[in-house]
Protein backbone atom coordinates (compact mmCIF):
# COMPACT_ATOMS: atom_id res chain seq x y z
CA UNK A 1 0.00 0.00 0.00
CA UNK A 2 2.83 2.37 0.85
CA UNK A 3 4.61 1.60 -2.43
CA UNK A 4 1.44 2.28 -4.41
CA UNK A 5 0.94 5.54 -2.54
CA UNK A 6 4.50 6.68 -3.24
CA UNK A 7 4.17 5.73 -6.90
CA UNK A 8 1.06 7.89 -7.16
CA UNK A 9 2.78 10.80 -5.45
CA UNK A 10 5.77 10.44 -7.78
CA UNK A 11 3.48 10.54 -10.84
CA UNK A 12 1.84 13.73 -9.54
CA UNK A 13 5.26 15.26 -8.98
CA UNK A 14 6.29 14.41 -12.51
CA UNK A 15 3.01 15.79 -13.89
CA UNK A 16 3.61 19.05 -12.06
CA UNK A 17 7.05 19.34 -13.65
CA UNK A 18 5.62 18.88 -17.14
CA UNK A 19 3.31 21.87 -16.68
CA UNK A 20 6.27 24.27 -16.77
CA UNK A 21 6.76 25.98 -20.18
CA UNK A 22 10.35 27.21 -19.87
CA UNK A 23 11.82 26.50 -16.46
CA UNK A 24 10.77 25.19 -13.05
CA UNK A 25 11.98 26.10 -9.58
CA UNK A 26 11.86 23.39 -6.92
CA UNK A 27 12.25 24.72 -3.37
CA UNK A 28 12.71 22.65 -0.23
CA UNK A 29 13.05 23.70 3.40
CA UNK A 30 15.97 22.38 5.40
CA UNK A 31 15.49 21.92 9.14
CA UNK A 32 17.82 20.34 11.64
CA UNK A 33 16.69 17.67 14.05
CA UNK A 34 16.32 13.92 14.01
CA UNK A 35 12.56 14.08 13.56
CA UNK A 36 12.31 17.46 11.86
CA UNK A 37 11.03 18.10 8.35
CA UNK A 38 13.10 16.53 5.57
CA UNK A 39 13.21 17.37 1.86
CA UNK A 40 10.90 15.20 -0.22
CA UNK A 41 12.46 11.97 -1.44
CA UNK A 42 11.27 12.91 -4.92
CA UNK A 43 13.84 15.71 -5.07
CA UNK A 44 16.51 13.04 -5.44
CA UNK A 45 14.77 11.84 -8.61
CA UNK A 46 15.74 15.11 -10.33
CA UNK A 47 19.44 14.23 -10.00
CA UNK A 48 20.16 17.94 -9.75
CA UNK A 49 22.37 19.38 -7.01
CA UNK A 50 20.56 21.50 -4.43
CA UNK A 51 21.83 25.06 -4.14
CA UNK A 52 21.67 26.11 -0.46
CA UNK A 53 20.38 29.61 0.20
CA UNK A 54 20.41 30.83 3.82
CA UNK A 55 17.42 32.59 5.30
CA UNK A 56 13.77 32.47 4.38
CA UNK A 57 12.45 33.01 0.83
CA UNK A 58 11.49 36.60 0.04
CA UNK A 59 7.97 35.36 -0.62
CA UNK A 60 6.00 32.16 -0.31
CA UNK A 61 6.95 29.80 -3.15
CA UNK A 62 3.32 29.24 -4.14
CA UNK A 63 0.86 30.68 -6.61
CA UNK A 64 -0.56 32.89 -3.86
CA UNK A 65 2.95 34.10 -3.11
CA UNK A 66 3.51 34.94 -6.78
CA UNK A 67 0.28 36.93 -6.92
CA UNK A 68 1.23 38.77 -3.74
CA UNK A 69 4.65 39.62 -5.21
CA UNK A 70 3.10 40.91 -8.44
CA UNK A 71 0.58 42.98 -6.50
CA UNK A 72 3.27 44.56 -4.36
CA UNK A 73 5.13 45.64 -7.51
CA UNK A 74 2.00 46.79 -9.33
CA UNK A 75 0.90 48.94 -6.37
CA UNK A 76 4.35 50.33 -5.50
CA UNK A 77 4.50 54.01 -6.54
CA UNK A 78 8.31 53.90 -6.34
CA UNK A 79 8.67 50.97 -8.74
CA UNK A 80 9.73 51.58 -12.33
CA UNK A 81 6.77 52.09 -14.71
CA UNK A 82 7.99 49.20 -16.88
CA UNK A 83 8.04 46.85 -13.86
CA UNK A 84 4.60 47.95 -12.72
CA UNK A 85 3.20 47.48 -16.23
CA UNK A 86 4.72 44.02 -16.51
CA UNK A 87 3.26 43.04 -13.11
CA UNK A 88 -0.21 44.23 -14.16
CA UNK A 89 -0.06 42.26 -17.41
CA UNK A 90 0.99 39.08 -15.61
CA UNK A 91 -1.76 39.52 -13.03
CA UNK A 92 -4.28 39.93 -15.85
CA UNK A 93 -3.00 36.77 -17.52
CA UNK A 94 -3.26 34.83 -14.27
CA UNK A 95 -6.79 36.16 -13.67
CA UNK A 96 -7.88 34.91 -17.12
CA UNK A 97 -6.29 31.46 -16.76
CA UNK A 98 -8.78 28.61 -16.35
CA UNK A 99 -8.56 24.83 -16.17
CA UNK A 100 -10.27 22.30 -18.45
CA UNK A 101 -13.54 22.76 -16.55
CA UNK A 102 -13.48 26.52 -16.93
CA UNK A 103 -12.61 27.17 -13.28
CA UNK A 104 -10.17 29.97 -12.54
CA UNK A 105 -6.64 28.80 -11.75
CA UNK A 106 -5.72 31.97 -9.86
CA UNK A 107 -8.92 33.71 -8.73
CA UNK A 108 -6.90 35.73 -6.24
CA UNK A 109 -5.27 37.60 -9.14
CA UNK A 110 -8.62 39.24 -9.98
CA UNK A 111 -8.71 42.78 -8.48
CA UNK A 112 -12.34 42.27 -7.49
CA UNK A 113 -11.12 39.76 -4.92
CA UNK A 114 -8.60 42.09 -3.30
CA UNK A 115 -8.92 43.37 0.22
CA UNK A 116 -10.14 46.95 0.55
CA UNK A 117 -11.36 47.34 -3.03
CA UNK A 118 -15.07 47.17 -2.35
CA UNK A 119 -17.04 49.91 -0.60
CA UNK A 120 -17.65 49.71 3.14
CA UNK A 121 -20.87 47.98 4.14
CA UNK A 122 -23.17 48.74 7.05
CA UNK A 123 -23.76 46.02 9.60
CA UNK A 124 -27.25 44.61 9.93
CA UNK A 125 -27.03 44.84 13.72
CA UNK A 126 -24.88 46.87 16.15
CA UNK A 127 -21.79 45.23 17.63
CA UNK A 128 -23.31 45.68 21.09
CA UNK A 129 -27.00 46.44 21.80
CA UNK A 130 -27.24 50.22 22.37
CA UNK A 131 -29.83 49.84 25.14
CA UNK A 132 -27.68 47.51 27.27
CA UNK A 133 -24.40 47.99 29.18
CA UNK A 134 -21.25 47.24 27.21
CA UNK A 135 -20.01 43.80 28.19
CA UNK A 136 -16.27 43.60 28.79
CA UNK A 137 -13.97 41.00 30.25
CA UNK A 138 -10.52 41.59 31.62
CA UNK A 139 -8.84 39.80 28.73
CA UNK A 140 -11.16 41.55 26.28
CA UNK A 141 -10.18 44.94 27.67
CA UNK A 142 -6.50 44.06 27.29
CA UNK A 143 -7.09 42.96 23.71
CA UNK A 144 -9.08 46.07 22.81
CA UNK A 145 -6.53 48.37 24.41
CA UNK A 146 -3.72 46.67 22.50
CA UNK A 147 -5.43 46.65 19.10
CA UNK A 148 -9.15 47.38 18.51
CA UNK A 149 -9.07 45.55 15.17
CA UNK A 150 -7.75 42.38 16.80
CA UNK A 151 -10.49 42.59 19.44
CA UNK A 152 -13.15 42.97 16.75
CA UNK A 153 -11.91 40.04 14.66
CA UNK A 154 -11.55 37.69 17.61
CA UNK A 155 -14.32 38.78 20.00
CA UNK A 156 -17.03 40.24 17.73
CA UNK A 157 -16.50 38.56 14.35
CA UNK A 158 -15.43 35.27 16.01
CA UNK A 159 -12.73 34.77 13.39
CA UNK A 160 -10.55 32.59 15.56
CA UNK A 161 -8.60 29.78 14.00
CA UNK A 162 -8.47 26.24 15.34
CA UNK A 163 -7.30 25.70 18.90
CA UNK A 164 -3.53 25.59 19.21
CA UNK A 165 -1.41 23.24 21.29
CA UNK A 166 -0.63 26.19 23.58
CA UNK A 167 -4.34 26.64 24.27
CA UNK A 168 -4.70 22.93 24.97
CA UNK A 169 -1.74 23.12 27.37
CA UNK A 170 -3.41 25.96 29.25
CA UNK A 171 -6.79 24.26 29.34
CA UNK A 172 -5.30 21.07 30.80
CA UNK A 173 -3.44 22.97 33.51
CA UNK A 174 -6.50 25.04 34.45
CA UNK A 175 -8.73 21.97 34.72
CA UNK A 176 -6.21 20.25 36.98
CA UNK A 177 -5.70 23.43 39.02
CA UNK A 178 -9.44 23.64 39.59
CA UNK A 179 -9.60 20.03 40.80
CA UNK A 180 -6.65 20.60 43.13
CA UNK A 181 -8.30 23.74 44.49
CA UNK A 182 -11.58 21.92 45.19
CA UNK A 183 -9.78 18.98 46.79
CA UNK A 184 -10.83 16.48 44.12
CA UNK A 185 -7.17 15.76 43.37
CA UNK A 186 -4.18 15.87 45.71
CA UNK A 187 -1.39 18.38 45.00
CA UNK A 188 0.92 15.65 43.74
CA UNK A 189 2.61 16.24 40.35
CA UNK A 190 2.81 12.54 39.45
CA UNK A 191 -0.92 12.04 39.96
CA UNK A 192 -1.81 15.18 38.02
CA UNK A 193 0.49 14.17 35.18
CA UNK A 194 -1.20 10.76 34.97
CA UNK A 195 -4.53 12.49 34.46
CA UNK A 196 -3.03 14.79 31.82
CA UNK A 197 -1.42 11.92 29.90
CA UNK A 198 -4.84 10.32 29.37
CA UNK A 199 -5.70 13.01 26.84
CA UNK A 200 -2.24 14.21 25.83
CA UNK A 201 -2.26 12.12 22.66
CA UNK A 202 -5.29 14.13 21.49
CA UNK A 203 -3.33 17.40 21.54
CA UNK A 204 -2.18 18.26 18.03
CA UNK A 205 1.57 18.68 17.57
CA UNK A 206 3.43 18.95 14.28
CA UNK A 207 6.26 16.68 15.41
CA UNK A 208 6.70 13.97 18.08
CA UNK A 209 9.63 15.85 19.61
CA UNK A 210 7.35 18.85 20.18
CA UNK A 211 4.90 16.66 22.08
CA UNK A 212 7.71 15.29 24.26
CA UNK A 213 9.14 18.74 24.95
CA UNK A 214 5.75 20.20 25.88
CA UNK A 215 4.97 17.23 28.10
CA UNK A 216 8.18 17.93 30.02
CA UNK A 217 7.08 21.58 30.32
CA UNK A 218 3.68 20.40 31.53
CA UNK A 219 5.27 18.39 34.31
CA UNK A 220 7.23 21.45 35.45
CA UNK A 221 4.08 23.56 35.39
CA UNK A 222 2.23 20.99 37.50
CA UNK A 223 5.12 20.83 39.98
CA UNK A 224 4.93 24.60 40.39
CA UNK A 225 1.16 24.45 40.72
CA UNK A 226 1.44 21.91 43.52
CA UNK A 227 4.18 23.90 45.24
CA UNK A 228 2.03 27.03 45.12
CA UNK A 229 -1.01 25.21 46.47
CA UNK A 230 0.94 23.75 49.39
CA UNK A 231 2.79 26.93 50.36
CA UNK A 232 0.55 29.92 49.61
CA UNK A 233 -0.81 29.82 53.18
CA UNK A 234 -4.31 30.93 52.23
CA UNK A 235 -7.71 29.20 52.11
CA UNK A 236 -9.24 28.54 48.72
CA UNK A 237 -12.88 29.63 48.96
CA UNK A 238 -13.74 29.13 45.27
CA UNK A 239 -12.22 28.07 41.96
CA UNK A 240 -13.15 29.12 38.42
CA UNK A 241 -15.48 31.67 40.00
CA UNK A 242 -17.77 33.05 37.29
CA UNK A 243 -19.24 36.53 37.66
CA UNK A 244 -21.25 39.14 35.79
CA UNK A 245 -21.64 42.51 37.48
CA UNK A 246 -22.67 45.91 36.12
CA UNK A 247 -20.93 49.07 37.28
CA UNK A 248 -21.22 52.72 36.24
CA UNK A 249 -18.15 54.45 34.84
CA UNK A 250 -17.46 58.09 35.67
CA UNK A 251 -17.00 60.25 32.61
CA UNK A 252 -19.47 58.30 30.49
CA UNK A 253 -23.23 58.87 30.06
CA UNK A 254 -25.46 57.31 32.69
CA UNK A 255 -26.58 54.63 30.24
CA UNK A 256 -22.98 53.70 29.41
CA UNK A 257 -22.37 51.38 32.34
CA UNK A 258 -20.26 48.33 31.68
CA UNK A 259 -20.99 44.72 32.42
CA UNK A 260 -17.83 43.00 33.67
CA UNK A 261 -17.84 39.30 32.92
CA UNK A 262 -15.29 36.62 33.48
CA UNK A 263 -14.02 33.79 35.59
CA UNK A 264 -11.43 34.06 38.36
CA UNK A 265 -9.17 31.02 38.64
CA UNK A 266 -9.07 31.24 42.43
CA UNK A 267 -10.53 33.30 45.23
CA UNK A 268 -8.30 32.93 48.30
CA UNK A 269 -8.61 34.34 51.80
CA UNK A 270 -5.66 34.94 54.14
CA UNK A 271 -5.62 34.64 57.93
CA UNK A 272 -6.71 38.28 58.37
CA UNK A 273 -9.71 37.91 56.10
CA UNK A 274 -8.08 39.59 53.11
CA UNK A 275 -9.36 38.44 49.72
CA UNK A 276 -6.81 37.57 47.02
CA UNK A 277 -7.77 37.02 43.37
CA UNK A 278 -5.47 34.58 41.58
CA UNK A 279 -5.00 34.10 37.85
CA UNK A 280 -2.89 31.14 36.72
CA UNK A 281 -0.88 31.76 33.55
CA UNK A 282 0.77 29.22 31.25
CA UNK A 283 2.30 31.53 28.65
CA UNK A 284 5.99 31.34 27.85
CA UNK A 285 6.61 35.10 27.98
CA UNK A 286 5.25 36.69 31.17
CA UNK A 287 4.88 40.47 31.39
CA UNK A 288 7.25 42.61 33.40
CA UNK A 289 6.65 42.96 37.13
CA UNK A 290 6.14 46.71 36.69
CA UNK A 291 3.44 46.30 34.04
CA UNK A 292 1.49 43.87 36.24
CA UNK A 293 0.77 46.72 38.65
CA UNK A 294 -1.54 48.11 35.96
CA UNK A 295 -2.59 44.81 34.38
CA UNK A 296 -6.09 45.35 32.98
CA UNK A 297 -7.31 41.81 33.53
CA UNK A 298 -6.38 41.76 37.22
CA UNK A 299 -7.72 45.30 37.58
CA UNK A 300 -11.08 44.27 36.12
CA UNK A 301 -11.20 41.31 38.51
CA UNK A 302 -10.66 43.66 41.42
CA UNK A 303 -13.24 46.17 40.18
CA UNK A 304 -15.74 43.33 39.79
CA UNK A 305 -14.98 42.04 43.31
CA UNK A 306 -15.54 45.50 44.81
CA UNK A 307 -18.88 45.57 42.95
CA UNK A 308 -19.98 42.30 44.54
CA UNK A 309 -18.66 39.67 42.14
CA UNK A 310 -17.47 37.36 44.93
CA UNK A 311 -19.97 38.22 47.65
CA UNK A 312 -21.61 34.80 47.45
CA UNK A 313 -18.34 33.16 48.53
CA UNK A 314 -16.76 35.87 50.69
CA UNK A 315 -17.02 39.51 51.70
CA UNK A 316 -14.59 41.43 49.47
CA UNK A 317 -14.65 44.66 51.49
CA UNK A 318 -11.13 43.76 52.60
CA UNK A 319 -9.67 43.26 49.14
CA UNK A 320 -5.99 42.39 49.49
CA UNK A 321 -5.13 42.50 45.78
CA UNK A 322 -4.62 40.10 42.91
CA UNK A 323 -1.75 38.19 41.35
CA UNK A 324 -0.59 36.39 38.26
CA UNK A 325 0.95 32.98 39.02
CA UNK A 326 3.27 32.09 36.13
CA UNK A 327 3.35 28.28 36.05
CA UNK A 328 5.80 28.10 33.13
CA UNK A 329 8.25 30.48 34.77
CA UNK A 330 10.31 29.69 37.85
CA UNK A 331 10.60 32.12 40.76
CA UNK A 332 14.36 32.12 40.25
CA UNK A 333 17.23 29.88 39.23
CA UNK A 334 17.63 28.80 42.85
CA UNK A 335 13.93 27.87 43.07
CA UNK A 336 13.00 26.09 39.83
CA UNK A 337 10.00 24.33 41.42
CA UNK A 338 8.39 27.58 42.56
CA UNK A 339 6.25 29.64 40.17
CA UNK A 340 6.92 33.28 39.51
CA UNK A 341 4.26 35.29 41.36
CA UNK A 342 3.46 38.79 40.12
CA UNK A 343 1.20 40.66 42.56
CA UNK A 344 -1.01 43.65 41.92
CA UNK A 345 -1.81 45.94 44.87
CA UNK A 346 -5.41 46.39 45.99
CA UNK A 347 -7.43 48.60 43.66
CA UNK A 348 -7.72 52.10 45.11
CA UNK A 349 -11.10 53.67 44.23
CA UNK A 350 -9.48 57.10 44.58
CA UNK A 351 -6.70 56.23 42.14
CA UNK A 352 -8.21 53.96 39.51
CA UNK A 353 -7.84 56.07 36.35
CA UNK A 354 -5.09 53.71 35.15
CA UNK A 355 -7.88 51.13 34.79
CA UNK A 356 -10.96 53.16 33.89
CA UNK A 357 -9.36 55.54 31.41
CA UNK A 358 -8.78 52.55 29.07
CA UNK A 359 -12.32 51.35 29.86
CA UNK A 360 -13.73 54.68 28.68
CA UNK A 361 -11.71 54.47 25.47
CA UNK A 362 -12.85 50.87 24.94
CA UNK A 363 -16.52 51.81 25.38
CA UNK A 364 -16.14 54.67 22.93
CA UNK A 365 -14.61 52.35 20.32
CA UNK A 366 -17.41 49.81 20.74
CA UNK A 367 -20.24 52.34 20.70
CA UNK A 368 -18.79 54.09 17.64
CA UNK A 369 -17.92 50.73 16.04
CA UNK A 370 -14.48 52.12 15.29
CA UNK A 371 -11.77 49.45 15.37
CA UNK A 372 -8.49 50.75 13.95
CA UNK A 373 -5.44 48.53 13.57
CA UNK A 374 -2.87 49.53 16.20
CA UNK A 375 0.68 48.14 15.97
CA UNK A 376 1.99 46.90 19.32
CA UNK A 377 4.38 44.39 20.87
CA UNK A 378 2.01 41.49 20.17
CA UNK A 379 1.95 42.01 16.40
CA UNK A 380 4.61 39.39 15.69
CA UNK A 381 2.40 36.67 17.18
CA UNK A 382 -0.99 38.00 16.04
CA UNK A 383 -3.19 35.51 14.19
CA UNK A 384 -4.53 38.34 12.02
CA UNK A 385 -1.20 39.82 10.96
CA UNK A 386 -1.67 38.70 7.35
CA UNK A 387 -4.86 40.76 6.95
CA UNK A 388 -3.76 43.74 9.03
CA UNK A 389 -3.64 47.06 7.11
CA UNK A 390 -1.05 48.36 9.60
CA UNK A 391 1.47 45.68 8.57
CA UNK A 392 3.45 45.57 5.35
CA UNK A 393 2.26 41.97 4.80
CA UNK A 394 -1.31 43.23 4.95
CA UNK A 395 -0.79 45.14 1.69
CA UNK A 396 -0.22 41.85 -0.11
CA UNK A 397 -3.16 39.93 1.28
CA UNK A 398 -5.57 38.17 -1.03
CA UNK A 399 -9.04 38.20 0.48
Amino acid sequence: ALAAHLAGERRLFGLALTRADRHCHVAVIEREGEQGDRPSRFVDDLQTPIQPRPGRPSRSVTLDGLVAQLRSVAEDPDAAPQARGAAVRRLAALARAVDDDGDSLAPQADPQRWWGVRDFTTGLAPIRPPDRPVALSGSGLQSLNGCPLRWFLSRAARAEGPSSSAMAFGNIVHVLAERVGTGDLPPEPDILLQHAERIWAEVGFDMPWQSAAELAQLRQALERLCHYHRTCGRTVVDTEHSFDVTIPVDGLPADAAISIRGSIDRVEVDGDGGVHLIDFKTGKNPPSDVSVRTDAQLGMYQAAALAGAVEEVHDASDLAGAALVQLRKEAGKAHPDEPKIQPQPPLDPDDDNWLFDPVRVAVEHIRAEDFPATPNAACDHCAYRAVCPAQSEGQEVIA
